[in-house]
């Protein structure tokens, strides 16, 4: 490779969302900086032990969905690279944003141009797509539906440094509330909490029903296209839902800045599946 290129790349050991979402960074800068490259990277761990880490894996090595596997890079043992380490040509960074993801998210959620938002956002949309071949939102054809992402305080998380990521239900139902305000006919619609913790969600002064689906892959693809309205909470995969979706009544708790931006492109109407 030419050494007047710039060639970064994005790989950690965490968990799903976040690994996503630092990819995603990585490649908006790619776009947006001239003679910078990606190269993509084989992901081979993640944190949260998920039941489906194989297919999650294989997701974040093939995206964009398409394109050729790439060859597995060297030196990829350290679990995160939080500030950039040149290995073999290629500057290999956890987030290229800044710095990690931690308890208050990022310092500072840079701008895209346009054409790289909308750039990735195709990119997000059909490795989606071809990840679910053929599946529909049977829900929105009876009733407007608001998704909730709700990240609750469980196991790992009850240490004091993640407190601030986590929203009582209180919080919780004062956000629904907002969102449903604003959509067009809120005495029809049907929340539906998807959490990464336990059943208490049960006890929610609202009526709503719980995902059983815990495939974050699959909650990416319901708040990405089947949903009328959504309410996030403070996590990476929440950064991600916030930035994939064409809602605009996105509502995200907690923290203004996150690693990736809200996509505000409200104008343009939404796929349908």
């Amino acid at each position: 490779m030419s050494s007047s290129w710039i060639n970064i790349s994005s790989w950690s050991s965490d968990g799903f969302g976040h690994q996503l979402m630092a990819m995603l960074s990585c490649q908006a800068v790619a776009l947006s900086q001239n003679r910078t490259r990606y190269i993509p990277a084989v992901h081979t761990r993640m944190e949260h032990s998920p039941p489906n880490a194989t297919e999650l894996l294989s997701f974040l090595s093939s995206f964009p969905a398409g394109r050729e596997a790439p060859a597995p890079m060297p030196n990829m043992e350290k679990p995160r690279f939080p500030d950039c380490a040149q290995t073999h040509g290629v500057r290999v960074c956890d987030h290229c944003f800044g710095r990690s993801f931690g308890t208050l998210g990022c310092s500072v959620a840079l701008s895209m141009p346009q054409r790289t938002h909308a750039t990735l956002l195709h990119r997000m949309h059909a490795s989606l797509r071809l990840e679910f071949p053929g599946r529909s939102c049977p829900a929105r054809d009876e009733t407007e539906t608001l998704c909730v992402h709700w990240r609750q305080k469980a196991g790992w998380e009850s240490r004091n440094w993640i407190k601030n990521r986590v929203f009582p239900k209180s919080t919780l139902t004062t956000m629904i509330r907002a969102v449903q305000r604003n959509m067009t006919s809120s005495n029809t619609t049907s929340v539906v909490v998807y959490t990464n913790a336990d059943a208490s969600d049960s006890q929610l002064p609202l009526p709503h029903v719980r995902s059983a689906d815990e495939n974050p892959l699959s909650i990416l693809f319901e708040f990405t296209f089947c949903c009328d309205g959504i309410v996030l909470s403070n996590s990476a995969l929440s950064a991600v839902i916030g930035f994939a979706t064409n809602v605009p009544r996105s509502r995200i708790g907690g923290h203004t800045s996150q690693c990736l931006p809200l996509n505000q492109n409200w104008a343009r109407p939404r796929e349908t599946p």
